[in-house]
């Protein structure tokens, strides 16, 4: 009902589409087309940066230029392993290129 009233108010298929649409991206899905996620309405990113305590994802840096210069905003995540680290600080693991060297926020050293 609430949804039908939106509709109403707003416009047939305008009540779901203010919400930001974002994705996750690792090594996983290798190269990633930036333009086109832009293109499919993707406004925001998350990209694993590291895992663990030696793990560096051999795509962050271009998934985080490319990102950027197709208009999406990127932030990067570390992959914790606690269940195998038991008593590693996170000091440990903020290096690059997600860390505290980098700007102390989600890899940005802006």
């Amino acid at each position: 009902m609430l949804v039908l009233g939106l509709e109403l108010l707003a416009g047939p298929g305008r009540a779901l589409a203010q919400r930001p649409l974002g994705i996750d991206v690792s090594s996983y899905q290798e190269t990633v087309n930036w333009t086109s996620v832009k293109g499919a309405g993707i406004t925001f990113a998350w990209a694993k940066a590291t895992e663990g305590l030696t793990v560096n994802d051999a795509y962050f840096t271009a998934n985080e230029a490319n990102a950027r210069a197709a208009g999406v905003l990127i932030g990067a995540y570390h992959f914790a392993h606690p269940e195998l680290h038991i008593g590693t600080t996170a000091a440990t693991v903020s290096g690059s290129p997600g860390g505290a060297d980098r700007g102390g926020v989600a890899g940005h050293g802006e």
